[in-house]
């Protein structure tokens, strides 16, 4: 058993191989969601560990992922496949996120060996593609940080914040200013309950979990709040900047919404080390959906990808 939670919550076992795919299985755990809704970034940090299994040897420079339908808890399989293999270049990696296709995902069974797995039964939640850096110790080259770039916000004002995970103890220990209530920004420390180190692998986690920009403006809060309306994630991206010292107990993040037209709206991000090393930086694509209008997570119909 994983030390700690997030090791816990996102331990994979490889169980074979269909054609060139890798198949990976993992149990989504139900403590990691809000709203019934597996959080984005847990999935893009289980599809990450994945593809990283496959190449220990190399580095991550992206995760862009493609959210098709909502991950519930439960078991699911991650199907992995080279798009691009380079042996002393960038590499593409897809990495897939299914579940079988039904309501209650909780009481089935994973899969043990791949020749067990029908594709064709289970429905893709999640489609992503991991760029690789070459080998490790040849991703360097030149360095330029603009004198206007972000950079870590002070932590004079930052105060705890609870995030609303559906069952158990807090996954992650929020820190943020509150004293910004006029601009779309939100700006956070962030770290583990448990003491885990934050690593490459969290930093997908990390990057989707933040308290709304949008819900800060007191003056939208009818049009934006969060018990008015939900804000899922269609696509988000992840670039991999400097790796993640070891023992690196606690980070920095910034979170900035700049514009909402036609309900859809972009969200930026950047993670910083408490030294103010740029981490990594992320981008969001979203909606701003009211919450009488939602469906329910589990009546989608299943997916052709």
């Amino acid at each position: 058993m994983p030390e700690y939670d997030f090791d816990n919550a996102t331990h994979i076992s490889h169980i074979g191989k269909q054609s060139e795919k890798r198949i990976f299985t993992c149990q989504l755990h139900e403590g990691w969601t809000m709203d019934g809704v597996v959080l984005g970034g847990y999935l893009g940090a289980v599809m990450l560990k994945s593809a990283m299994n496959c190449y220990p040897n190399r580095n991550p420079a992206a995760l862009t992922a493609f959210f098709t339908t909502p991950g519930l808890p439960g078991p699911c399989v991650v199907e992995v496949e080279a798009i691009k293999a380079s042996k002393r270049s960038f590499s593409l990696i897809s990495a897939t996120l299914k579940q079988l296709a039904g309501s209650d995902k909780r009481s089935v069974s994973i899969p043990t060996l791949a020749n067990n797995y029908v594709p064709m039964d289970y429905v893709t939640r999640c489609y992503s593609v991991i760029t690789l850096n070459g080998p490790a110790g040849d991703d360097e080259g030149p360095t330029v940080i603009h004198p206007n770039a972000q950079k870590p916000h002070p932590t004079d004002n930052m105060e705890p914040i609870e995030l609303k995970f559906n069952e158990g103890p807090e996954r992650l220990v929020l820190r943020q200013d509150l004293t910004i209530t006029d601009r779309t920004e939100s700006h956070h420390i962030m770290s583990f309950p448990d003491n885990r180190p934050i690593d490459t692998y969290s930093l997908p986690y990390l990057a989707d979990v933040y308290y709304h920009p949008l819900h800060i403006l007191k003056d939208k809060q009818d049009q934006l709040g969060r018990e008015n309306t939900w804000k899922p994630t269609l696509q988000y991206e992840v670039q991999f900047k400097y790796p993640v010292p070891p023992n690196t107990e606690q980070v920095l993040a910034t979170f900035v919404t700049h514009h909402i037209v036609n309900g859809r709206f972009d969200l930026d991000g950047w993670i910083f080390h408490p030294d103010g090393t740029l981490l990594a930086t992320t981008r969001h694509h979203a909606v701003v959906i009211p919450r009488h209008s939602r469906r329910g997570v589990t009546s989608q119909k299943p997916n052709k990808l």
